[in-house]
């Protein structure tokens, strides 16, 4: 949907492929009803690890559908058109027949970023970043997409120094770091 950051990132990916598109603007129930008429030929979303969704499996009931991600060309051209673009973004393997009989393919993982004000205490910002980063690799092993290995304090604001860390997560990484 336009304004998200898949968007963003899926118009900036294309744009670097030199693949054309034509966007289709609505919200969710919109874009399925326009793939199950013919009116768009495809659709992104965010989607639900390595599962269909309830919109995916809607649009198969009506029409054929294949699950299309990058290769590995595709990929490196993505990661190389900037220096933060390997920070920014991260692409994993979906195994053949993984959803609706998909090749071999590479698809993006959609990142999170969390804000709060500078009113919320530093004890509470602390604690949900620890439980934050304690659940990564449990969600890994559910979802089959990233683990927290490697997460520093840098990382985590290397592209957006303008938004600084609070003191309560850096003092978090800072214990990890040790």
């Amino acid at each position: 949907f336009q304004g998200t950051g898949l968007y963003d990132n899926l118009v900036a990916w294309f744009e670097i492929l030199d693949i054309d598109i034509e966007v289709f603007d609505g919200g969710l129930e919109d874009i399925v009803n326009a793939m199950k008429d013919g009116r768009i030929v495809g659709f992104a979303k965010a989607g639900n690890g390595f599962t269909a969704d309830a919109s995916m499996l809607d649009v198969a009931s009506s029409v054929p559908v294949k699950a299309l991600g990058f290769s590995q060309e595709d990929v490196d051209k993505i990661l190389g058109a900037s220096p933060d673009n390997p920070v920014l973004f991260q692409f994993v393997d979906m195994a053949a027949g993984t959803i609706f009989d998909n090749e071999d393919t590479l698809i993006s993982v959609v990142t999170t970023n969390y804000f709060a004000n500078s009113e919320m205490p530093q004890d509470v910002a602390y604690r949900l970043t620890k439980a934050m980063a304690a659940s990564l690799d449990e969600a890994a092993a559910q979802t089959g997409i990233v683990g927290a290995q490697g997460v520093t304090a840098e990382l985590t604001t290397s592209t957006t120094e303008a938004v600084p860390l609070c003191t309560g997560a850096e003092r978090y990484f800072n214990e990890v770091a040790g």
